[in-house]
């Protein structure tokens, strides 16, 4: 179930093929296009921003939260992390008309707020600019919830005695 594709696949990089037609063999040419091809490096750039917003950024977010849980006594906490993870369990299709009526260029909540403080209307998802933060920025609000909750999950199995131990030894927060 792995090995077998990915062999297939290594095979299949060696044909310079448009997935209907027959392949022509190209070697080991397509490698060099990774390096050469200005289109496809910036393919490989799109997708490290995207990796960034939608792993790297919910895991340095939840794990900030998590740690704020762990220390926090406060009442309303649960409900707190509920609403923190309300996001990753609505329907993307819910999600996705939210931020387009967010992200609108003439009535959009974004806008406006820019607006106030003098900053002109943007075109979000339709500028090359900003349309890939932007919905990097999604991404990062939809995962951080399950980040958080999976790492609150794991630091409330830390035995408490580690804490007293970490104490002793001279540990700060």
């Amino acid at each position: 179930f792995v090995l077998a594709p990915l062999v297939h696949a290594a095979y299949i990089s060696l044909f310079h093929w448009d997935g209907l037609t027959v392949g022509t063999w190209a070697g080991l040419s397509n490698y060099g296009d990774v390096f050469s091809d200005a289109t496809l490096r910036s393919s490989f750039v799109h997708s490290l921003v995207l990796i960034v917003f939608y792993a790297v950024l919910p895991l340095l977010i939840g794990l900030l939260l998590a740690g704020i849980m762990a220390r926090a006594r406060v009442r309303g906490l649960a409900l707190f992390r509920t609403i923190l993870f309300l996001p990753q369990v609505i329907a993307l299709v819910v999600v996705a008309v939210m931020w387009k009526m967010i992200y609108d260029p003439d009535n959009g909540v974004a806008n406006k707020i820019l607006g106030l403080v003098g900053i002109p209307a943007q075109n979000w998802l339709g500028s090359f600019s900003i349309a890939l933060p932007s919905v990097g920025l999604i991404g990062t609000w939809v995962m951080f919830g399950l980040a958080m909750v999976l790492l609150t999950a794991g630091v409330q199995k830390i035995p408490p005695s580690l804490y007293d131990a970490a104490r002793v030894d001279g540990a700060g927060a």
